[in-house]
């Protein structure tokens, strides 16, 4: 895709991607990381910014409602990303 630096940033762009062209999920998931590139920013997110930001999408409700739990939760969904910024035993 381009321009996806941690595996957080993957795993939001491929959410975006879920039933999605191609061509669409790379610009939605640029305008999205133009606001937020870490699980802390799109935390601060309201779900209708993240909403706004990838209302293109196929099933853009649902999918601003998945990046945008509290941090805490975010770190869990990483643990398995092998990104050394969240450990397993992170809560």
């Amino acid at each position: 895709m381009g321009g996806v630096d941690s595996p957080f940033e993957l795993l939001v762009a491929c959410i975006i991607s879920i039933r999605t062209r191609g061509e669409a999920t790379v610009v939605l998931a640029r305008r999205l990381f133009e606001l937020a590139r870490t699980p802390e920013a799109m935390g601060r997110l309201s779900v209708e910014r993240i909403d706004a930001a990838i209302g293109a999408s196929t099933f853009h409700e649902g999918k601003a409602y998945t990046p945008s739990p509290s941090p805490a939760r975010l770190r869990i969904w990483l643990r398995s990303s092998g990104d050394s910024r969240y450990p397993i035993w992170a809560s």
